[in-house]
């Protein structure tokens, strides 16, 4: 989310938790302005994700070929 906030200061209103994550308060603000935060939220989590999984799958494959 520190990349998001970078960009958008209303990045902070998400709240994450164990329990999921929580976009309800950026329904407080312009709704053109909340989607551009909630996608940019999605795109950095997609790109993490995308960055783990390379580097599991290439660790995977190294020790394979060992």
């Amino acid at each position: 989310m520190w990349k998001t906030q970078l960009k958008y200061e209303e990045a902070a209103m998400i709240e994450i938790s164990e329990d999921g994550v929580s976009v309800q308060e950026l329904f407080e603000i312009e709704q053109d302005r909340a989607v551009l935060v909630g996608n940019e939220f999605v795109i950095n989590i997609v790109f993490t994700l995308g960055n783990l999984v390379g580097k599991q799958l290439a660790k995977k494959l190294t020790e394979e070929l060992q």
